[in-house]
């Protein structure tokens, strides 16, 4: 796979999370299982998580 190209799991979680947070200026998404989607890899640059500490961003994220 390229480097440039996302697999179809890195492209859902990425629709889902543009949903959320649709004011991010940054959204990365990598499947760091070896392919096959079990975990990811997530980094979110937004406002919205301005003065929030790490664990409220982070429930953010997984809710």
């Amino acid at each position: 796979r390229s480097f440039t190209s996302q697999t179809d799991g890195e492209a859902r979680v990425t629709r889902v999370l543009r949903e959320k947070f649709p004011r991010a200026s940054a959204i990365k998404v990598v499947d760091i299982s070896g392919g096959c989607g079990a975990m990811y890899e997530i980094h979110i640059e937004s406002e919205e998580f301005r003065e929030k500490r790490t664990v409220q961003q982070h429930q953010m994220v997984n809710q």
